[in-house]
């Protein structure tokens, strides 16, 4: 059961992680994070958590 609440999470949480890492080293500039946020939440979000 732990293993499949996990499994759900877990994609999600690495998604935010890796967003904030990027934030906070200036990877990006701020008028491009609308386009990325857009990006992850339509694309790479959904994605990651479908997939086996």
């Amino acid at each position: 059961m732990l293993e499949k609440i996990l499994g759900a999470l877990l994609p999600a949480v690495i998604t935010i992680l890796l967003g904030y890492i990027a934030a906070r080293h200036h990877d990006f500039e701020q008028k491009e994070v609308p386009t990325l946020n857009r990006m992850v939440m339509s694309y790479a979000l959904p994605g990651k958590i479908l997939s086996p």
